[in-house]
């Protein structure tokens, strides 16, 4: 169903099963060249009402990446009359992107991942779990989930 949406020839459009992504490259010269993102939006938007479909502007967000010297002129853009914040990272299918394009964001995030995970691992081995039993326990994505389980098995062996 996604594949018909905005199907634009000036920007590159990234479509991921409900996710799409819009990027422009210009240049930012003397005339001050103007968006034409919004264009796009606009245009989105009457594809989502055609489909019987309803954008969430909350969810939307936009990056802009410069590198100049100069200060990066503002964007105005909107959603069904609703101003897409302009953010200085964004995840995007489980990526961080920055606004100067460097990788700290997503390092960090991965860092913090597997620091909770390595954790967690630590407390089932301190409460007796083995490395020889079902690790059904471990693929639970869920922290509560995983915590109550690993309580309920902890207090079922002090009785």
């Amino acid at each position: 169903m996604i594949n018909d949406a905005l199907d634009v020839p000036n920007h590159k459009v990234w479509k991921y099963v409900d996710d799409l992504t819009i990027g422009e490259n210009r240049a930012y010269g003397h005339d001050g060249e103007a968006s034409t993102v919004q264009d796009s939006l606009d245009s989105l938007c009457t594809w989502a009402a055609e489909n019987k479909l309803r954008l969430n502007p909350a969810k939307c967000q936009a990056l802009q990446v410069y590198f100049g010297r100069r200060e990066v002129p503002e964007v105005d853009l909107h959603i069904s009359n609703h101003q897409l914040a302009v953010v200085d990272k964004v995840k995007l299918l489980g990526a961080m992107i920055q606004n100067d394009l460097k990788w700290d964001s997503q390092v960090d995030s991965m860092c913090t991942k597997v620091n909770r995970k390595i954790f967690m691992m630590r407390k089932l081995k301190e409460a007796g779990f083995s490395p020889s039993m079902p690790s059904g326990l471990l693929t639970v994505e869920s922290r509560g989930s995983m915590t109550s389980k690993f309580l309920k098995k902890t207090t079922d062996r002090e009785e």
